[in-house]
């Protein structure tokens, strides 16, 4: 059992993604968010199973937990090829060919659903990470400024190489005055960090806050829901509970 200080010193430490993309997703976060290990809940707004637990989980709203819009461009759960669309879209956004209003209206749309819900979002991230591309940024810069929003999620983990690069790249594009918003660096839990406890405390004493994906039970071929990782989710998820116990 690991020690009661270092429990108490690690709450609200992790940054949990991808509310709404299934029930068993929104179980296993909401199941974190009440052992007080979670910084943030991340919730997709266009997502189906958004409903799922909300209930619950606003129940916490007066806790420390913050809640961040998911910004999602890339998955549509009504779309067979909802992976290669992903790309496709990734790879528009980064040369730039994407239509800002479009952009600015979807975020604008996703927002305003979130708060129709009495979530108070005070923080953003996005799916695939798109909240750090440039045009995308740009696009939506002048809402951000307008709402309620004052935390961006960036991630400064070399183990994920690729977002890391983006989170640098965009840190050097960035205009929003750093006294209206604050830039959270986060860490990023992958299955080689939680293939044992040592491994998984190296992995947390190294950053102040961690990205993760858990879920409780693996329901998406049930849910007919594409989705990469899966069996991983729930590993991750198990990982924790018992990292924790």
């Amino acid at each position: 059992m690991i020690a009661e200080n270092f429990v108490i010193k690690e709450k609200y430490k992790f940054c949990a993604d991808d509310w709404g993309l299934s029930p068993g997703v929104n179980a296993g976060i909401l199941k974190l968010a009440k052992l007080n290990l979670l910084y943030s809940v991340s919730i997709m707004a266009n997502s189906q199973y958004l409903e799922n637990y909300l209930s619950e989980l606003l129940e916490l709203k007066n806790s420390s937990i913050k809640f961040y819009l998911h910004f999602n461009l890339t998955y549509d759960q009504k779309k067979e090829n909802s992976k290669n669309f992903s790309k496709f879209f990734i790879l528009k956004a980064l040369s730039g060919f994407i239509d800002e209003n479009q952009v600015q209206s979807e975020f604008r749309s996703q927002l305003k659903k979130l708060e129709s819900y009495d979530i108070p979002i005070t923080g953003l991230d996005g799916h695939h990470h798109i909240h750090l591309i440039p045009k995308i940024y740009k696009s939506i810069e002048k809402e951000i400024n307008n709402s309620s929003i004052h935390e961006i999620r960036l991630l400064n983990d070399k183990e994920h190489i690729l977002t890391y690069l983006q989170s640098y790249y965009f840190k050097n594009y960035l205009t929003l005055s750093t006294e209206q918003i604050s830039y959270i660096d986060c860490g990023y839990l992958l299955p080689k960090n939680i293939v044992n406890k040592n491994k998984m405390r190296a992995k947390i004493e190294k950053f102040s806050k961690i990205i993760i994906h858990p879920a409780e039970i693996n329901d998406f071929l049930e849910k007919n829901i594409s989705d990469k990782l899966r069996s991983e989710r729930v590993e991750e998820f198990n990982a924790l509970m018992d990292f924790y116990k």
